[in-house]
């Protein structure tokens, strides 16, 4: 007889819910201050560590009130809820969106040209062209939260939300297509998830393993002497596992073309490419 699937529990939407308002607010002060960007590199660190957190929230709770705690459902529901908010919050979608709704605009002069290039070709109604609008906006000093302005972006963004959502729709449904050759055929192990379905497992005991401790101290060192030295330079760095541009070594033709070829060993990579294929990590290298 087949298992029934567990199904999203009021509760677990609900604090996915309040987390979506929290990790959007944590993208967006990558951005802000340029470090340590949430969603540029998988695992996004910032939903491992909100599974974290609630997995050892949940893991006290129990001693007291196990109707109050979290299932493995519960915690699974809301980390894919943290994840998709990072990712579509994140660098390489929303916050690079909006600034492109009104660059064309705002830069465009008689010098460049844009208006008459390509500015002419895209519609009025998916971005924003107004240049008293458009000031406040990208020389600061200012609220969004103004009639004026929400009534000018108001279209643009509920457009390109439309768009979004057909387009993380699709992907879903892609998804859906591929699901079981990849996972019942060919059994791939999707390093990605790895992580969380061992933090969730009440039967592994993730969080009494020796050796997963150990393995996250030694990280854990590298990563805080790296960044105290950074911080301040008399620390002494550990090499190895920063990126380093290796193409000034590269001086003849046409090697000497390259611009930036950084090589670096990254502990969190290492880790992901345990769980992949030898040929597949291989050539990810």
């Amino acid at each position: 007889m087949q298992q029934k699937a567990p199904v999203p529990t009021f509760k677990a939407i609900i604090v996915g819910i309040i987390l979506i308002f929290v990790n959007a607010y944590w993208t967006m002060m990558g951005l802000r201050w340029d470090i340590a960007h949430p969603a540029m590199v998988s695992l996004l660190y910032n939903a491992v560590f909100n599974l974290f957190f609630l997995t050892l929230l949940s893991l006290f709770v129990k001693s007291f009130a196990p109707k109050l705690a979290f299932s493995r459902a519960e915690l699974l529901t809301v980390y894919v809820m943290v994840c998709l908010t990072a990712s579509i919050s994140g660098h390489m979608c929303v916050q690079m969106l909006l600034p492109m709704m009104g660059h064309i605009a705002w830069y465009a002069s008689l010098e460049n040209d844009w208006e008459a290039l390509f500015g002419r070709y895209i519609p009025d109604w998916i971005v924003v062209k107004d240049k008293a609008v458009l000031r406040d906006f990208f020389k600061g000093d200012s609220t969004f939260y103004i009639p004026q302005y929400i009534k000018i972006w108001l279209m643009p963004l509920l457009l390109w939300s439309a768009f979004l959502f057909a387009l993380f729709f699709v992907m879903l449904c892609i998804n859906f297509i591929v699901r079981k050759q990849w996972t019942e055929n060919e059994k791939l192990s999707y390093p990605l998830i790895q992580l969380p379905l061992a933090m969730t497992d009440e039967t592994q005991s993730f969080f009494r393993n020796k050796l997963m401790w150990l393995g996250f101290g030694i990280v854990a060192f590298i990563d805080i002497i790296n960044g105290l030295n950074y911080l301040y330079p008399k620390i002494p760095q550990i090499a190895g596992v920063r990126a380093y541009d290796i193409s000034p070594y590269f001086t003849a033709r046409p090697w000497n073309a390259i611009n930036c070829l950084p090589v670096g060993i990254y502990p969190f990579a290492l880790g992901l490419a345990f769980f992949i294929p030898l040929d597949l990590s291989f050539s990810c290298a």
